[in-house]
């Protein structure tokens, strides 16, 4: 199409945008609505050989076509860089090694695995369950990105019904309070477990009884009468989830077993990705929140607790990678600085084998690490053969919980102090 002369006067009203495209031959016939016809017409007398009953739909449908073969194409050659290079790291884990009445007590834990024969319409069942939420989960985690990538085309290509519709979307979780119905909560953790694996696969460790060392803290906050915060008759917790991986499948453990929890986010989910918002408050009615500044400080000022982030956010998920166990945490000092400001406890929770779910290929640290400064998450990730944004099964995944960081609460904690308890945070993880 390169030698074709397409005559402007044929698209009048047309913004310049599609024109652009039109002439490079990248629109698909949605993108140039009613002249696909003269398109086609146009293209079909500058190509030798082409049959002339080439129009109308039939442009739309080629057009269409080379589109999804063409992004098949390249997400299929990501996916086999991603499972060639996935191997190659830069550096081991280093992993301290556990005391040994935490061993015994996960050791023991661990062993308490309740396998239970199945009939096969039961693991049919399981089995169907499981691609529906994993479905799901790929639909909402999309929706993140591509409802953006929506507005952005509406407003170039002049669609304004279509802007103001998604606007209206955007719009809708801060001007309305969204219910906490929770009906899709039992069956979405189920149907994650059962995608995994048998039962046994994911389990839950709970090591925060342990014998903790750490000195007492301060008594809980009290305000400028003397009389104790509201909401720290319990110590209040912030608890620290590693690592991120691509999904943080380890979050759907902790949410299991405390219901009570607030997940934080990042402040792009929690204000503009209103289809994440909505599924996760609404459907599995889960309380969430966000880690901006203003956000989290108002939080932690009304004393919600207990409160779950991922300290390591999008960097940790693009260091993510199969046989290797990473956190991405000596340059990551608020949450303890927050902790320390407001007087919240720091639980350390690990899940071990979520970076195994999915392969993430390594390397172009400087431009992936500023990709996620933007809140684009540098990841390539490729997971279950047959369908690669799909975890991988039978991957065993342990979610431990260990004993609170106890921290004293300091109003105005200086760099010191911030470096001295961030130190004491990492040795306890």
């Amino acid at each position: 199409v390169g030698s074709s002369k397409l005559q402007f006067t044929d698209f009048p009203g047309m913004p310049l945008l599609p024109r652009l495209l039109v002439k490079a031959s990248l629109c698909p016939r949605g993108f140039v609505h009613k002249p696909a016809a003269l398109l086609a017409k146009s293209t079909c007398r500058s190509l030798t050989g082409t049959p002339r009953l080439l129009i109308g739909n039939s442009a739309g449908i080629l057009s269409r076509s080379s589109w999804l073969l063409s992004g098949s194409a390249i997400f299929l050659s990501a996916g086999c860089a991603s499972l060639a290079v996935h191997a190659r790291s830069n550096q081991g884990a280093h992993c301290e090694e556990a005391t040994a009445g935490a061993k015994d007590v996960a050791e023991a834990a661990l062993q308490k695995v309740d396998h239970k024969a199945e009939g096969c319409i039961s693991r049919a069942l399981g089995l169907l369950g499981g691609i529906a939420t994993m479905t799901s989960l790929v639909v909402v985690w999309s929706s993140v990105f591509l409802m953006p990538l929506g507005l952005l085309y509406a407003i170039t290509a002049a669609r304004w019904d279509v802007a103001v519709g998604l606007g209206s979307i955007f719009a809708a979780p801060h001007l309305l309070k969204l219910p906490r119905l929770g009906l899709l909560r039992r069956p979405f953790l189920n149907g994650a477990k059962r995608w995994l694996g048998p039962a046994g696969t994911c389990r839950f460790v709970d090591l925060s009884s342990g014998k903790n060392s750490e000195p007492e803290p301060e008594p809980a906050p009290k305000d400028k009468g003397g009389q104790q915060m509201a909401g720290t008759a319990q110590r209040r917790q912030l608890w620290c989830l590693h690592p991120h991986g691509i999904y943080t499948i380890g979050y759907l453990n902790v949410l299991e077993q405390r219901p009570d929890i607030r997940m934080l986010s990042s402040s792009f989910l929690y204000h503009y990705a209103p289809v994440f918002r909505l599924f996760v408050e609404t459907f599995l009615g889960v309380k969430q929140g966000s880690v901006g500044r203003t956000d989290l400080t108002q939080m932690m000022k009304k004393g919600d607790s207990p409160l779950a982030m991922v300290p390591g956010g999008f960097h940790e998920a693009t260091i993510s990678c199969p046989g290797h166990e990473r956190v991405f945490l000596k340059e990551r000092r608020g949450f303890v600085k927050f902790a320390l400001r407001h007087g919240y406890d720091l639980v350390p929770v690990y899940t071990v084998g979520e970076a195994d779910l999915m392969a993430n290929p390594q390397g172009g640290w400087s431009w992936r690490f500023a990709m996620n400064a933007c809140s684009l998450p540098a990841v390539l990730p490729w997971g279950f053969p047959l369908a690669p944004l799909f975890p991988r099964r039978g991957v065993p995944l342990v979610t431990a919980v260990g004993p609170a960081v106890r921290m004293p609460h300091i109003a105005k904690p200086t760099d010191s102090d911030v470096a001295e308890h961030h130190a004491r945070y990492v040795a306890a993880l």
